[in-house]
């Protein structure tokens, strides 16, 4: 399991963005020199805080940020009775370091725009990404740059 370090501020940023598409389709794969495995998740995804049970220490890393999927726009993350999302993805934020927003050759299921999250500036280091069909898709990421790298772990600037 990953590390729980907590998503930091500019990667919530850039991700409430992401949060607002109705339809998009996450990808992770095992590791690129395997590819024994792979999942899609087609819907709807956020960040969700978690500070696990019996710990009141965040400096533990007992706080984590989930990244959970809901079906659709219209629906709720469903919580399983572990008071954790149905579905999830458990992510090491301190590892997302790098993002990237463009074209890309178009996939079985006719998707031809992604998000990258990566360790590095190279899209092999992705950690996870997004796929989905229609800009229009992300109408809160045109603040953020594409087909070039997006540094996440540069502070935000404030706005005036």
């Amino acid at each position: 399991m990953p590390k729980r370090n907590p998503a930091s501020e500019t990667q919530r940023n850039f991700f409430a963005g992401i949060a607002r598409a109705p339809q998009l389709i996450l990808s992770l794969r095992e590791r690129p020199e395997n590819d024994a495995a792979s999942v899609n998740a087609h819907g709807r995804f956020q960040l969700l805080d978690k500070l696990w049970p019996g710990t009141e220490d965040a400096q533990n890393h007992e706080r984590e940020t989930l990244l959970a999927f809901s079906p659709n726009a219209n629906a709720n993350v469903e919580m399983a009775d572990t008071d954790e999302p149905l579905v999830h993805v458990h992510v090491d934020w301190s590892c997302v370091r790098y993002a990237w927003i463009g074209a890309r050759p178009s996939t079985l299921i006719g998707t031809d725009k992604e998000v990258v999250l990566c360790r590095d500036q190279d899209k092999d280091s992705r950690i996870f990404w997004f796929n989905l069909r229609h800009w229009e898709d992300l109408p809160d990421m045109d603040r953020w740059p594409r087909e070039t790298w997006i540094d996440l772990n540069a502070p935000q600037e404030k706005s005036a």
